[in-house]
């Protein structure tokens, strides 16, 4: 019990904080509940999973901006920035009345201005992660995010130590194993018998802020199946929710209280 609760108060200094965090630009995060509120619901988990109903939740506390940036494309290209994910996407779209807001474009294209039309919705995403990939071959992939550790750039022995770390963690190894499991069964479902396969299990990726642990999946696509059937069998994401999923998604549901919307979604 002791050692549970010092692992809580690690995770929830980290992640629980109650101070508003500010970007540089200028805009200022608020975490939707606070320290104490984030750990009775880790307790909540905890229990649940003590009592058989789940095997790992992924809890979340979304960080909420007040006001919302004046300047969206200016917020993102300094995301991008600060951190190049490899699954960075801008999205921007207005209502029909407004358009041309975006220089003509309302995803991609040329530079956005700043809008400010009150219906206006503009998506900055910043992921290291592939939900699904859907190759000309009928090749489906999925490569699952589970295990993070923060990278120490300024001295490269101790940022080794850090990925090494992770690599070898019991609890992050099995969070990963988990999900590797439950997206084997996602893509089971839309794919030919036998050929679901995982190349890569628990490969240590580093990226410019963050060491992970990533695994890849794939398997041949059913003749028949579409590609959105093969997106609704393995949606949502599994390492954003746990296992097993449709029971987890419901203790999210409750505990959580809200429905995340876009947040941990896939673009």
């Amino acid at each position: 019990e002791m050692n549970r609760n010092k692992k809580l108060e690690s995770i929830l200094h980290k992640s629980g904080d109650d101070k508003s965090k500010e970007s540089d630009c200028g805009v200022k995060f608020y975490p939707r509940r606070d320290q104490a509120g984030y750990m009775a619901e880790v307790e909540q988990c905890l229990s649940l999973i003590q009592a058989g109903e789940t095997y790992e939740v992924c809890l979340t506390n979304q960080f909420r901006c007040a006001p919302a940036p004046r300047d969206p494309f200016k917020f993102y290209s300094l995301l991008r920035k600060i951190n190049p994910a490899p699954y960075a996407a801008w999205l921007s779209f207005s209502p029909p009345s407004d358009a041309g807001l975006d220089g003509g474009s309302s995803m991609g294209g040329a530079k956005p201005t700043a809008g400010t039309h009150p219906d206006r919705v503009v998506l900055a995403c910043s992921s290291p992660e592939r939900f699904l990939k859907l190759g000309p071959t009928n090749y489906l992939e999925a490569k699952p995010i589970k295990g993070t550790a923060k990278r120490i750039p300024d001295d490269p022995a101790q940022d080794l130590a850090a990925g090494l770390s992770l690599s070898s963690c019991v609890k992050e190894r099995a969070e990963n194993l988990m999900i590797v499991d439950l997206l084997r069964n996602d893509l089971g479902r839309v794919c030919k018998v036998g050929t679901v396969k995982v190349p890569e299990l628990i490969q240590l990726q580093s990226f410019a802020t963050v060491h992970q642990l990533v695994s890849t999946i794939c398997g041949e696509r059913r003749e028949g199946v579409s590609a959105v059937e093969s997106i609704q069998a393995a949606f949502p994401g599994g390492s954003m929710t746990g296992a097993p999923k449709l029971r987890t998604m419901d203790i999210i549901e409750k505990i959580e209280s809200r429905p995340r919307g876009i947040y941990s979604g896939s673009v």
